[in-house]
């Protein structure tokens, strides 16, 4: 029997056509929205300089905390190269350029240089803690050297000072009080990091021997060190400064959520030293398990 040899129909191609063109768009289609919606997602990273200092990379590590898990925000801790925190021309001059977008902690009037510098680039956050800034030795010198107020840094000619850390708006003012006052020619002006300051005093706790240094709050110096204070003297006393964040003022245009919440944050002295406290108690433990492993 023939078979009846049939050819496909024109439209039927077009139709198999037309389906396929139709799946393919489809699909086109599905990508577009997925990027879009993806792309409406993705939010810039905010980029917080960390300070040389222990209190203000604490309360870097706060706020990056904070709002990336509250305000779902990716949080950038910009260091040096050598993984040490930045000073404050760095930190300043970086958020004028854009490279950064936060200052965590803005002490005032002691950077007020670099907020009159920067003030078209800068928003200050509402809400300021005080803080405390001074000269201290360890109590044992002090009892041995009967030191209660800075007139007795005489009493401890020949020894070390350390009047703060590279970049400094505080090591600026407490050299500028050693010339003022004179222990610049009695004492030998140091300037060191935090760190190395801190190993100073840890030595001048286990041999007794003079080393004066600058103190300040918030800081682990108190909770660590049994430290005293040297009275100021009472005409020329150091200004009182308060603490602010500094972000900024593009920052409303890139992340108004992120700039909202800075221009309202509330931080307190005590809750700092508080964090500074446990971190310091972490190290320790972590130092004493190590060892104890050795």
């Amino acid at each position: 029997m023939n078979k009846e040899h049939r050819t496909p129909s024109p439209a039927g191609a077009g139709f198999a056509i037309t389906r396929k063109v139709r799946v393919i768009l489809v699909v086109i289609v599905m990508a577009i929205i997925l990027f879009l919606i993806s792309f409406a997602s993705h939010k810039e990273s905010v980029v917080i300089g960390v300070p040389n200092w222990e209190s203000g990379e604490a309360t870097a590590r706060f706020l990056k905390e904070t709002i990336e898990s509250d305000l779902n925000t990716p949080v950038i801790l910009r260091y040096d190269e050598d993984g040490k925190g930045l000073t404050n021309e760095e930190i300043y001059s970086g958020i004028a350029e854009g490279t950064i977008h936060i200052h965590p902690e803005g002490w005032v009037p002691l950077h007020s240089d670099y907020h009159t510098e920067y003030a078209e680039s800068l928003m200050e956050s509402k809400n300021g803690y005080s803080t405390r800034q001074g000269l201290c030795v360890v109590e044992a010198v002090a009892d041995e050297y009967r030191m209660q107020d800075e007139e007795d840094l005489r009493k401890v000619e020949g020894s070390d000072i350390w009047v703060g850390a590279p970049g400094w708006s505080s090591t600026e003012q407490e050299t500028e009080r050693a010339e003022k006052y004179g222990y610049a020619e009695t004492l030998n002006v140091l300037v060191l990091e935090e760190e190395d300051a801190f190993k100073r005093i840890e030595e001048s706790i286990d041999s007794e021997e003079p080393f004066v240094f600058y103190c300040y709050e918030p800081s682990s110096m108190k909770q660590r060190y049994n430290i005293v204070e040297l009275m100021e003297p009472a005409d020329d006393k150091r200004p009182q400064e308060k603490v602010y964040v500094y972000y900024a003022k593009s920052l409303a245009d890139m992340n108004e959520s992120v700039a909202e919440y800075l221009r309202n944050v509330r931080l307190e002295r005590q809750q700092v030293n508080e964090w500074l406290f446990e971190a310091a108690e972490e190290e320790d433990n972590s130092e004493d398990k190590e060892e104890e492993e050795e």
